[in-house]
Formats: C-alpha cells, sequence, structure tokens
C-alpha cells in the first residue's frame, strides 16, 4: 500500500547518467536555467524559432562581455537548437547548439470520478529534448504493471506524441486503480499519476434516497405517536365514561328508595 500512495501523491522523476556529449549539446532540466557562450563577441543569437534573442525577451539573459546567452527557467517552447552569428560568417561558420531536456509531464489531476460504463480518456502532455517515449502503467495488487493495447483498452497520439492518450470506452468496477503516466528519453523519465474510481450508476441518487428514507421513519414515527396518544386519549375517555354511569345508576337507585 505504500507503493500505492507513492504513486497518488507525488511525480516522479529520475535522471539518467548524461552520456558524453559534444561541446555545443547541453542538458537541462525543467524549470532550471543553462548557459551557452558563442565564440564571437559580435554574434547574434537565435532560438528554435529562428527568432533573434535580446534582453528584452525576460526568459533570456545576454552578457555582451563574453557574449554568453543564459536561458531562464526552461520550458516546452525552449529546448531545441539555438544559434550565434555574425554577418562576417558564412552559414556553415554560424555556432549551433542543442537545448536538451529530460523529460517532463504537466501533472495528472489527482482523481477521476466516472459512473459505471461511462469513457475513461487520460492525456499525458509531456515534453522533452528529444522527445520522450510515452507508456502507461496500473497499480496491481502493489506492484507498479505496464499496460498493454487490448479489447479493453487502447492508446492514441497527443498531437506528435504517440501513447500519449489512454482510453476506454466503457469502464467496469475493475478499471479502477492508479494509472501512471511515464515519460522517458535518453537523459531521464519523470511519471505522473492518477487514481480512477468507478460508482455505481445510482450513486447520484443515493443522497436524495438517503433524506426520502429519514422523511419517510420520521414521518413513520409520528405517526405511531400520533396512534399511541390517540388511543391513550381514549382510554381515559372510555374510564371516565364509566364512572359517570355508575354515578348516575347509584343516584337513581336513591330516588327510588325515598319513593
Amino acid at each position: 500500500m505504500q507503493q500505492f500512495a507513492a504513486l497518488l501523491s507525488v511525480s516522479l522523476i529520475a535522471i539518467l547518467p548524461v552520456p558524453s556529449l559534444g561541446d555545443n549539446i547541453v542538458v537541462a532540466k525543467p524549470g532550471g536555467s543553462i548557459t551557452i557562450q558563442c565564440k564571437d563577441e559580435a554574434g547574434i543569437w537565435f532560438n528554435p524559432g529562428n527568432q533573434v534573442v535580446t534582453n528584452k525577451d525576460m526568459k533570456y539573459k545576454i552578457e555582451a562581455t563574453n557574449n554568453t546567452l543564459t536561458i531562464l527557467k526552461i520550458g516546452e517552447s525552449d529546448i531545441g537548437q539555438y544559434r550565434c552569428e555574425t554577418k562576417d560568417q558564412t552559414e556553415a561558420e554560424n555556432e549551433t547548439f542543442i537545448v536538451s531536456c529530460t523529460p517532463y509531464i504537466k501533472p495528472l489531476e489527482k482523481s477521476v470520478n466516472l459512473v459505471l460504463g461511462d469513457k475513461l480518456d487520460l492525456v499525458c502532455h509531456a515534453w522533452g529534448y528529444p522527445q520522450p517515449k510515452v507508456s502507461w502503467s496500473r497499480v496491481l495488487e502493489d506492484e507498479n504493471r505496464k499496460l498493454d493495447a487490448d479489447d479493453h483498452i487502447s492508446f492514441g497520439a497527443d498531437g506528435k506524441l504517440e501513447n500519449a492518450r489512454l482510453n476506454i470506452t466503457s469502464v467496469t468496477y475493475a478499471d479502477y486503480g492508479v494509472y501512471t503516466c511515464n515519460a522517458t528519453n535518453e537523459y531521464g523519465s519523470f511519471q505522473s499519476s492518477t487514481k480512477v474510481r468507478v460508482k455505481d450508476k445510482l450513486a447520484p441518487l443515493w443522497p436524495f434516497i438517503g433524506i426520502c428514507a429519514e422523511i419517510i421513519v420520521l414521518f413513520a414515527i409520528i405517526i405511531i405517536y400520533e396512534k399511541r396518544k390517540s388511543k391513550e386519549v381514549f382510554d381515559e375517555d372510555v374510564k371516565e365514561g364509566n364512572l359517570t354511569n355508575s354515578n348516575d345508576h347509584q343516584e337513581k337507585d336513591k330516588v327510588r328508595l325515598r319513593k
């Protein structure tokens, strides 16, 4: 159960050993910062979108003295190829830098609540450079087991990212559990989990049914109480009636004797 709780409460990241990289390849972490340097101090920087980089953009910081470019709080749009060039250089002489990144997944919802027969559609928004490979797993008997496509479960792409969508057309009680998206590239891996709950179709009505049941029980108690009270009053009236009749008879007898 400890593994179950750990998978549900946090997203996990694992950094694999970084292989030997060239001078112009750097590996960043999501949300981190990296600095690259151009040999030509008069170089102009271009980002992966082929736009000129300046200090006006709060995402970048350029040091003119040594022509370094610092990329701050690296996100999905910041990874890829950067270029440093000057007017005197040919295209072949321009310096190119590859900013790679360990995978990251936008956290899945903590839980997904479905009704029996509903469709389950989980989307794993993962990114990294190189583009990570995505797989899915599920906790069964306290063990995280890889899921494969079958007649019940299918996987689809989210944009260019294959297997990023997990689909179940009609959920059953057996689909209840913790599902984990795993994203991996050559520089690391990342995981994010969600708990899927499957409820009965009548589940939304149970609160209403409970209130109705309470009202019926209360009504029954009131009726029983009123009946008992009515019976007690009737019994008292009968007693008083018998006593009155007895007194009347005694008065009549006295009158006869006087005569």
